[in-house]
């Protein structure tokens, strides 16, 4: 009887075990990401005088598999319907100075993590800088991108959590009444959709952002349970963007905060919005 208690008790230890583990690999994605990077510099044929727009979905981080997919559907249909060229990788040695020069905009597609090496982080500053332009999506905003300069000038805030309790709210976010005449008759007043809302610790309003869409974060239940803090029940107030462009110097980035589920990426008014993120950012519109 001892000698059956003592095998179940080293199957549940070892169970305990790899639950612990896992868990731990797990947050250790979420919040640091693996960092795996590629140099090797693609061969890529341009199309010539087609806009040219870079889709990169590299995930280093948490992998928004289906909604990464969806995302890829909708651009390579955006693609096709206004004649563009598209290039889309998940690996990063096309980030050089030469390759970049020849995109009118680039997509972060659900990327997540650490996903460029310090020559490359450079390179694509200075494309920004320099009138290139960036389209992130959802995951493109979190915490796990360790990259300063891309949370001051980019995204304009840092990521805080994101609801868990339940993780997926229906709200509605809306255009901002500043918005001008030519932006509202391009864009949805409104979009309802059932997602994982971003909550930020900054309103990107004060390093300059230019917020389009926001919702009511006091309609939404903002409690999440992440790393040590057991309860993380705090949004942003009855202001909460989800929707905003920066000026990068000369070049310009838009960061949609939905994102999460490939239903969103159906939604035809959000892709409205992705439309007209794209158009804004790129060099030829």
């Amino acid at each position: 009887m001892n000698k059956w208690l003592k095998r179940i008790g080293i199957v549940v230890g070892s169970l305990l075990l790899l639950g612990a583990l896992f868990i731990g690999y797990f947050m250790f994605r979420v919040t640091k990401g693996m960092p795996f990077f590629e140099t090797e510099v693609p061969n890529i044929e341009f199309a010539e005088g087609k806009k040219s727009i870079l889709l990169f979905s590299k995930a280093n981080g948490f992998v928004h598999g289906d909604a990464i997919d969806a995302g890829k559907r909708v651009f390579n249909q955006m693609a096709t319907e206004n004649d563009w060229f598209i290039y889309q990788t998940d690996e990063a040695g096309v980030f050089n100075k030469e390759q970049l020069a020849k995109f009118d905009a680039v997509i972060w597609n659900n990327v997540s993590g650490q996903v460029l090496t310090e020559e490359q982080r450079a390179d694509f500053s200075n494309y920004l800088e320099n009138g290139g332009g960036l389209l992130g999506i959802h995951a493109a905003g979190d915490f796990s991108h360790h990259w300063q300069w891309y949370y001051d000038h980019i995204l304009g805030t840092t990521f805080s959590h994101h609801p868990l309790k339940p993780q997926l709210q229906e709200a509605t976010i809306h255009l901002e009444a500043s918005a001008d005449s030519l932006t509202k008759t391009l864009l949805p007043a409104s979009l309802d959709l059932k997602e994982e809302w971003y909550i930020f610790n900054e309103d990107p309003r004060e390093m300059g952002a230019n917020v389009l869409y926001a919702m009511d974060g006091e309609k939404i239940i903002p409690n999440g349970n992440l790393l040590w803090i057991k309860d993380k029940d705090w949004g942003m107030g009855a202001f909460h963007p989800n929707v905003w462009s920066m000026d990068v110097k000369q070049g310009k980035a838009f960061y949609v905060a939905p994102g999460h589920t490939a239903a969103t990426f159906e939604n035809a008014d959000y892709v409205k919005v992705l439309k007209y993120g794209l158009d804004l950012v790129s060099r030829t519109n």
